[in-house]
């Protein structure tokens, strides 16, 4: 996602510890965690929570310059945002390879999908779970009747509407080349 393409974009600091507040001389320690939440229109988008360490050295009487310091990030939330599917086929079956990015880090995950048709009757597998996919295109897990994932007349659509309901922590929309 291009956040500058974005209208309104904040970014919240709190400073949730104090830990270390120390000064001797002409040296000064402190030691903080502070989280930072981004919001996009409104929307929380993610929430970063760092371990600071910094040293300051004394220039002035009231003026500190800082000399070193060490952060340690750890993400706690991260928003679902744009994802891309590759499709590989093999016979009759496929499998996918989705890309996205968590943690400033790309990942992969290749999922298997194989359809069968016995009787009239659709079926989708894929990694441990199965989808019966009716002949008016709604996608339903089964097991699941009661809640339809999507619709979809071709079978690229079919999978990637149970992508996106099998990483929807990841994924918001997906994208084909």
């Amino acid at each position: 996602m291009d956040l500058g393409a974005k209208s309104n974009v904040e970014f919240n600091i709190d400073i949730e510890k104090l830990a270390t507040v120390a000064e001797e001389k002409e040296y000064g320690v402190i030691s903080a965690i502070i989280s930072i939440t981004v919001e996009i229109d409104g929307e929380m988008w993610a929430i970063n929570r760092y371990s600071l360490m910094m040293t300051a050295t004394r220039k002035q009487p009231d003026e500190w310059k800082f000399v070193h310091g060490n952060a340690i990030r750890k993400q706690e939330r991260n928003m679902p945002g744009l994802c891309i599917c590759n499709f590989y086929k093999k016979d009759e079956d496929f499998i996918t390879e989705l890309l996205y990015t968590i943690d400033f880090q790309e990942r992969r995950v290749l999922d298997n999908f194989k359809f069968i048709t016995r009787h009239n009757q659709r079926k989708i597998e894929t990694g441990y779970k199965a989808y019966e996919w009716r002949q008016n295109g709604i996608i339903r897990e089964i097991g699941m009747e009661r809640s339809s994932i999507g619709a979809a007349e071709e079978k690229k659509d079919a999978m990637l509407a149970i992508l996106l309901a099998l990483h929807s922590e990841q994924c918001d929309e997906i994208l084909t080349p």
